[in-house]
């Protein structure tokens, strides 16, 4: 943008050049007045100019008062309504690191050349991975800025670089469970089962009291308490039927009130006490393997894909958002299935004999 007196007028004049679309490439040239002769001012007034023009071409609703800084602002509010405390905290830090790498203000000046610098120079500070989870938190940002009204139109389209898993899935098989159960400490006993026969997350289990068991239905709910401030992930709630096993040890451990799984103390339970004490369990059992409470989860969803549980059940059991998450249990019910296969050990009896060559007549 540059500031220029035309012939005849005692006034600056603005000019700038603007994009006309995100994927036409072309560009718009614009001069326009300032309708002052103090240079200072003008400079201030052409940048308002610009910001306004943006707007009207690009239908962006309030381009100059909203600041992708206030935008981030709404968005971390509306987060914390509706996403568990980890999903605010991972977007506050990831939509820091990308809005300051980006060096904008305002949203219509994220554009695809700006991404692609700020994914080329961010890869040489940080993993691919990193790069992807801001990549795509920033566009989860922008996303709902339109859905909500805070904003007309998304700046441009943000790709976000594919990465596949590298970690490979680790769960406990059906002989491994007994000897893991056995050599945990009385107080993590209870709530390891519970994770390896319902499949909850740890944070689900933390906060399930004995109102969420439905005793005559045979149902475990997992449900909104906005009385503990504690939302479900995603905010889904959902029911998970209990199996004989847990239902008899719920049963037995029935009280009217209080929570499910205790601490080692009492109280509710803690994530760092029992995710340590799955760990030395794990350790003590010699399995070979790191066990998390997230493994005993994965055990539960293992052991259903093993069985042939069609994969959709599987996501309605685990509170999956996407069927995409659930689809990395398809690998394991086919190894699963191809082991099962390779012990058919079929030898042929007898000796073999060549095929007869029977001449035709002429």
């Amino acid at each position: 943008m540059r500031l220029r007196k035309k012939t005849g007028s005692k006034y600056w004049y603005a000019e700038f050049s603007i994009s006309k679309g995100r994927s036409t490439g072309t560009r718009r040239r614009c001069s326009l007045s300032t309708g002052t002769s103090n240079k200072t001012l003008a400079l201030q007034i052409a940048e308002k100019l610009r910001q306004d023009k943006l707007r009207e071409l690009h239908g962006i609703a309030g381009a100059t008062s909203h600041t992708l800084e206030s935008l981030r602002d709404q968005y971390l509010e509306w987060l914390e309504i509706h996403r568990a405390r980890r999903s605010v905290l991972r977007a506050r830090i990831a939509l820091r690191n990308v809005l300051n790498s980006l060096k904008a203000k305002y949203p219509y000046e994220i554009t695809r050349k700006k991404l692609a610098s700020y994914e080329k120079r961010r890869r040489g500070e940080a993993a691919t991975s990193t790069v992807a989870v801001e990549l795509a938190l920033l566009k989860a940002f922008l996303r709902r800025a339109v859905k909500e009204g805070w904003l007309g139109r998304l700046p441009c389209e943000i790709e976000v670089p594919h990465v596949p898993s590298k970690r490979r899935l680790v769960f406990l098989t059906e002989g491994e469970v007994p000897v893991f159960l056995e050599t945990l400490q009385t107080w993590a006993w209870w709530p390891a089962f519970i994770l390896l026969n319902a499949g909850l997350r740890c944070e689900e289990l933390m906060f399930l009291q004995w109102g969420d068991i439905d005793f005559e239905a045979g149902l475990l709910w997992i449900v909104n308490k906005p009385e503990l401030d504690w939302t479900p992930k995603g905010q889904k709630e959902r029911s998970v039927p209990l199996s004989p096993e847990l239902m008899m040890e719920l049963i037995e451990r029935k009280k009217e009130t209080g929570w499910v799984a205790e601490g080692s103390g009492g109280g509710q339970l803690k994530h760092s006490a029992f995710a340590r004490e799955v760990a030395s369990a794990g350790e003590r059992a010699a399995l070979g393997k790191r066990i998390t409470p997230h493994v005993l989860r994965h055990s539960f969803a293992s052991r259903l894909a093993m069985l042939g549980v069609p994969l959709p059940t599987v996501q309605g059991l685990l509170g999956h958002a996407a069927i995409g998450t659930t689809m990395v249990y398809v690998h394991v019910s086919e190894e699963h299935r191809r082991t099962a296969v390779n012990k058919l050990k079929i030898t042929s009896t007898g000796q073999r004999k060549e095929p007869k060559v029977v001449k035709l007549r002429g």
